[in-house]
């Protein structure tokens, strides 16, 4: 298996915090994320990543698919989300 292109978190319940979609953007990759809870202040879509419904399996394949197949996006926007995270995260 290659490196990992982008991160998926397709939770179905309200989370306070997306930690696992902020972890990934420390990393600079793109989330898929569920439009539920703290992962929409995590993830913006359309800029760090691709929101889609919640328990929306054909939303989902669709926003993978659109990332795997198209690099340049997924490189873009894994970059912002190293932006968009940095406030929100610690280094040790």
């Amino acid at each position: 298996m290659g490196p990992l292109h982008s991160w998926v978190v397709p939770s179905l319940w309200e989370e306070p915090w997306g930690q696992v979609a902020a972890e990934a953007g420390t990393v600079g990759k793109a989330v898929v994320a569920s439009r539920v809870g703290g992962l929409q202040e995590v993830v913006v879509d359309g800029e760090t990543g691709i929101l889609v419904p919640p328990n929306d399996a054909r939303s989902l394949r669709e926003a993978i698919d659109h990332l795997l197949a198209s690099p340049q996006v997924r490189e873009e926007m894994g970059m912002r989300a190293a932006e968009h995270v940095r406030p929100f995260t610690v280094s040790v």
